[in-house]
C-alpha cells in the first residue's frame, strides 16, 4: 500500500469526521421531509429541518446538500444566529471542497472564518484554519496551508491542551509529509500521541498518529522502527477495537517486510489482512491487498504468482465497478423520486398560499361589498328620512298658507 496514499488517506478520515457533524441516528428522509411539510411557516423549525436534511444528502448528493445549507444559512440570517449561520458556511465549505469547486469552498470557509472571528469563538475560528488548510493540502498548495495553520496558533493554549490542537497537529503533520520532511512530520505525530491521552474523546488521534509513524518509518526505510511501531499499535485494545484498524495495521506491516525481501512473513501478514476483510466486507482493503502481493512477486521475479494476485485484482474490481454502476443508477432513481416529492411538496405549499391568498381577497371583497352595501343603505335611509321631512315641512307650509289666505279673505269681507 502506498505510505504517503495511506497516511492521508487517514488523516484526512480523521479531519473531515472530527472537524464536521457526524451522521449516526440521521433520521430517515420520509421522516424529514413530513417534518418539513408540517412546518410549512416555522421558519426557526425549518431552519434546523434543512439542515438534517444537508446532512442527509451529504455523502450522496452534493448538489441537494448546497441546495439546503443555502436554505439554512437564509433562515438563519433571517433570525440573526451568527453561530449556526457560520457553522453552515463551513459545512459548504467541506462540500464544495469535496466536489473540487476550490473557489466556491475558500469563499465559504473565509466567510465561516470572519462570521466566528466577529463573534469571537475562537475553537471554530481554528476549525476554520484547518478546513482552509486541508483545502490548501488537496491542491498541493503546502506553504499556504502552512501559512493558515500557524495562524491558528494564536487561538490555542499550549498550557490546555485542547482537540483542536489535535486538529492543527495532525495537518501539519500531513503538510510536512508533502514537502518530505519526515522528521517535522515524525514531530508533530509524537506531540499529538503526547497530548491526546490529556483530551476527551481525542483517542482517534493518537490511534491514528501511532500507525501513521510507522508508515513514515517505512518511508524512510527504517524498517525495524516501522515494525515496532505496527507491533505496537496491534497490542493496543482502542486500535483493535475496529478490525479496519487491525486489516490496514497488517498490511502495512506485510508492505514493510516485503521491502525487505522476507516474503513468507509477508504473505502471512497479507493473508491476515485479507481474512479479516473478507469477514468484514472491505473490498477497498482487499484489492489494496491483491495489488500490493502481486507487486510483491513482481519485484521478486515470481511471475506465476504475480499474474495469479493481478487477476484476483481485476476479478474483484470490475465485481465492484459493475456493483457502484448500478448502485449510482439507484441513486439517480431516488434521487429523481426525491426531487419529485420536493417539488410535490413545494408545490403543495404554493396551493396553500395560493388558496390562502385567494381567501384573504376573498374576505376583503366580501367585507368590502358588505361595506358599501350598508354604507349605501344608510344613505338611502338618510336620504329617505329628509325627503319624508321636506315632505312634511312642504305640508306644513301649504296649510299655513291656507290658513293665512283664509284670514285675509276674512279680513276683506
Amino acid at each position: 500500500m502506498s505510505t504517503r496514499r495511506n497516511i492521508f488517506v487517514l488523516g484526512f478520515m480523521v479531519l473531515s469526521c472530527l472537524l464536521n457533524k457526524g451522521f449516526s441516528q440521521e433520521p430517515s428522509i420520509d421522516s424529514l421531509l413530513l417534518r418539513l411539510k408540517n412546518h410549512p411557516t416555522e421558519d426557526s423549525i425549518r431552519s434546523e429541518l434543512v439542515t438534517d436534511l444537508a446532512y442527509f444528502f451529504r455523502e450522496t448528493n452534493n448538489l441537494l446538500t448546497i441546495k439546503y445549507l443555502d436554505e439554512a444559512i437564509r433562515l438563519g440570517k433571517k433570525y440573526n444566529t451568527p453561530g449556526f449561520v457560520g457553522g453552515r458556511h463551513l459545512d459548504l465549505g467541506e462540500t464544495y471542497t469535496n466536489m473540487g469547486n476550490t473557489e466556491k469552498a475558500m469563499q465559504s470557509l473565509l466567510e465561516a472564518e470572519r462570521i466566528f472571528k466577529q463573534t469571537g469563538n475562537d475553537i471554530q475560528v481554528v476549525k476554520s484554519y484547518a478546513n482552509i488548510a486541508i483545502l490548501y493540502l488537496k491542491l498541493n498548495n503546502v506553504p499556504k496551508a502552512k501559512e493558515f495553520l500557524q495562524k491558528a496558533f494564536p487561538y490555542l493554549n499550549e498550557q490546555k491542551p485542547s482537540f483542536q490542537m489535535c486538529v492543527i497537529y495532525s495537518s501539519l503533520g500531513d503538510a510536512y509529509l508533502k514537502e518530505e520532511r519526515y522528521d517535522s512530520t515524525i514531530y508533530y505525530l509524537n506531540k499529538i500521541i503526547q497530548l491526546a491521552p490529556k483530551i476527551r474523546d481525542s483517542e482517534y488521534f493518537k490511534e491514528a498518529a501511532e500507525m501513521n509513524l510507522g508508515l513514515v518509518y517505512k518511508k524512510q526505510k527504517k524498517y525495524q522502527q516501522a515494525i515496532e511501531k505496527f507491533n505496537h499499535t496491534l497490542n493496543d485494545p482502542k486500535v483493535m477495537a475496529d478490525p479496519i484498524n487491525e486489516g490496514t495495521i497488517r498490511n502495512n506491516l506485510a508492505c514493510t517486510y516485503a521491502e525487505m525481501g522476507k516474503l513468507n512473513l509477508a504473505k502471512f501478514e497479507f493473508d491476515s489482512s485479507i481474512s479479516i476483510a473478507k469477514a468484514n466486507g472491505y473490498e477497498f482493503l482487499i484489492l489494496e491487498n491483491y495489488k500490493n502481493m502481486a507487486s510483491m512477486y513482481q519485484n521478486a521475479g515470481i511471475a506465476h504468482q504475480e499474474i495469479i494476485y493481478l487477476r484476483k485484482h481485476h476479478a474483484l474490481n470490475d465485481s465492484i465497478n459493475s456493483r457502484d454502476n448500478q448502485n449510482r443508477l439507484n441513486q439517480l432513481e431516488r434521487d429523481y423520486f426525491e426531487e419529485a416529492n420536493l417539488k410535490l411538496l413545494n408545490n403543495q405549499k404554493q396551493k396553500s398560499q395560493q388558496i390562502t391568498l385567494i381567501a384573504c381577497f376573498t374576505s376583503i371583497l366580501a367585507f368590502g361589498i358588505l361595506f358599501f352595501y350598508f354604507r349605501s343603505r344608510r344613505r338611502s335611509h338618510l336620504l329617505f328620512t329628509q325627503k319624508r321631512e321636506i315632505e312634511n315641512q312642504n305640508a306644513a307650509l301649504k296649510q299655513l298658507n291656507q290658513t293665512k289666505d283664509k284670514l285675509f279673505s276674512d279680513h276683506r269681507t
